[in-house]
């Protein structure tokens, strides 16, 4: 069994990840914008599968500790912790896609792979392509087979359109100043300095979101 002294020097050897650390920062913050936000955010797989690899050292730093010791009980709160946040972000993901099937396979077509940074994960393209095809399958099914063919190639036509409502209004705080942000066409430019915090339409700050420039709340 490890002694004590052991178990405090394995510990402290992980106390980055034990507090969280910027990638912990980083995740959550991406994990509350994406909950908050009306559309789906480009995708951060990568945070993911960083953090899923820091999750398996800590359990193994767990498992080599003494049990009892309230380090160990605290390490193992923060894992749950963890895992909560990854699960709630990857089914927040899956419930926007869902949601918007057709619109995200869409925007994801029209990005540039050197350039962009991918909507989608390869394992979120594979599932929205399913799911658009299963919901396709059934709607015929049930309804289109049973409507004029006019009728149904309107109403293809405006299942594809649904969007999100990128209208939407949205708190935020403001991370790095941002200078003449237009919010309406006949309203003068509004500066946003660090640490304030708006109400302002998702339109307006999707690209400050994406940028990292502000989060939101």
């Amino acid at each position: 069994m490890a002694s004590y002294s052991d178990d405090e020097d394995l510990l402290k050897e992980h106390e980055e990840v034990i507090t969280g650390g910027q990638l912990l920062t980083l995740l959550e913050e991406t994990w509350h914008n994406e909950k908050v936000a009306p559309e789906l955010l480009p995708t951060r797989i990568d945070l993911v599968e960083s953090m899923l690899e820091q999750l398996q050292l800590q359990e193994e730093v767990i498992q080599k500790c003494s049990l009892g010791d309230i380090k160990v009980t605290l390490l193992q709160l923060e894992v749950e912790r963890i895992q909560f946040v990854i699960a709630s972000y990857l089914r927040t993901r899956v419930q926007k896609i869902e949601k918007f099937p057709l619109y995200m396979l869409e925007q994801q077509g029209k990005l540039d792979p050197e350039k962009d940074e991918p909507l989608l994960s390869p394992e979120e393209v594979t599932y929205a392509k399913q799911y658009a095809d299963n919901m396709a399958e059934l709607m015929q099914t049930l309804v289109l087979r049973h409507m004029p063919l006019e009728a149904a190639k309107q109403l293809d036509k405006e299942k594809a359109a649904i969007a999100p409502n990128v209208n939407s209004y949205v708190f935020l705080r403001v991370v790095e100043e941002v200078l003449g942000v237009v919010i309406e066409e006949e309203d003068e430019p509004v500066d946003l300095l660090k640490d304030t915090q708006h109400l302002l339409p998702y339109r307006v700050v999707d690209a400050l979101v994406k940028a990292g420039s502000v989060v939101l709340l």
